[in-house]
Parts: C-alpha cells; structure tokens; sequence
C-alpha cells in the first residue's frame, strides 16, 4: 500500500485489521535514517504493506503510551495486536524474514 505519517484520526482505524508496520523514529537519528530507506525499499518490494512512520519528537504522547525509550522501534500489527517488535536498526533481508514468520 503506501508508508504514511501518522494522523490521529486514522491510526486505529489502520492497524484495526491486516497486516500494518509502525515506525517509531526520531529526528537526526541516524539508525532511524537507515531504517527509513530500508522501509522505502521493502514497501517497493511488497507494496501490500501499510506502514505508518511516527515521529516521536512530536508525537511524544502516543510514544510514551507505546512504551517507547529510544528509537528506532518497529511494530508488526496484526489485526489491531502487536504481535512482534524489533528495537533497533534492521537490514531488509531481516525484516522480511520477520514479516514471513508472522504473515506465514
């Protein structure tokens, strides 16, 4: 599908059913940096995805609700769960290994 920015008004509504990342990254991070070109190449390779990409400098709140202390941070939302999240930098060959263990 696409990587969007977060908006209030449609988060739950976008992790609510399927399959959904959330990016939890922060500004001049340069593992964030990283991860945000590894995530434009995965949904180019697997454009089903929905990504949503949460600048925790702004959305402190819901960061803090996420339990959120350092970034990057991913979530796999599966049907409104997370069911798998990954602290740190990853490369794309990881993260579609971890998509393929929770998708398959």
């Amino acid at each position: 599908m696409a990587i969007t920015e977060y908006n209030p008004e449609t988060y739950v509504e976008m992790i609510k059913e399927g399959f959904t990342i959330v990016d939890f990254y922060g500004e001049r991070c340069g593992p964030c940096d990283y991860l945000s070109n590894v995530l434009d190449e995965l949904v180019y390779e697997l454009p089903f995805l929905d990504i949503i990409k949460v600048n925790t400098t702004v959305e402190q709140e819901l960061a803090e609700k996420n339990n959120i202390r350092g970034v990057p941070v991913i979530y796999f939302y599966k049907d409104g769960e997370v069911v798998k999240d990954h602290v740190g930098s990853i490369g794309l060959a990881q993260i579609k290994e971890l998509i393929s263990e929770i998708m398959y």
